[in-house]
């Protein structure tokens, strides 16, 4: 209900209120007001009901979006994150301790290259598969 003017009041309360005793003609003159100014109660009224209604339909749609499995949780994926970018650096770190026996054995640079290229290969599928653990994400390799 506008709470501007007592005008505004009446015509608001004859058209919703009793709608059966509502009369088409204007409010008498000596209870006429000016429209209400944009920044009105009323006007900021609706408007703060708006935005709640807004809001809400937006929590809504994401929680049935997160009961549908399209949505996870933030602080799950940095997390998963960080577990995968730290056994690629564990695996990279030690890389060269790994294979460091079996480079020095060879004799070629096509060899060092092959046994170097394995290893990393093996390092890539390690990570595929932990993203794939610890996010449930698909990569395409």
């Amino acid at each position: 209900m506008p709470l501007t003017s007592l005008a505004e009041a009446l015509t608001w309360h004859s058209a919703t209120i009793t709608p059966r005793r509502r009369s088409d003609a204007p409010p008498p003159p000596e209870l006429a007001a000016e429209p209400a100014p944009s920044g009105s109660m009323s006007s900021q009224l609706l408007a703060a009901r708006l935005r709640r209604e807004q809001a809400e339909a937006q929590m809504r749609e994401r929680d049935a979006a997160t009961q549908a499995g399209e949505l996870v949780q933030r602080a799950d994926v940095e997390r998963g994150a960080f577990e995968v970018a730290r056994e690629l650096r564990d695996r990279l770190t030690t890389c060269a301790r790994r294979i460091a026996s079996e480079v020095a054995a060879v004799d070629t640079a096509e060899g060092c290259e092959a046994v170097i290229d394995r290893e990393h290969r093996i390092v890539l599928e390690l990570l595929v598969s932990g993203i794939r653990e610890k996010l449930g994400s698909e990569v395409k390799a």
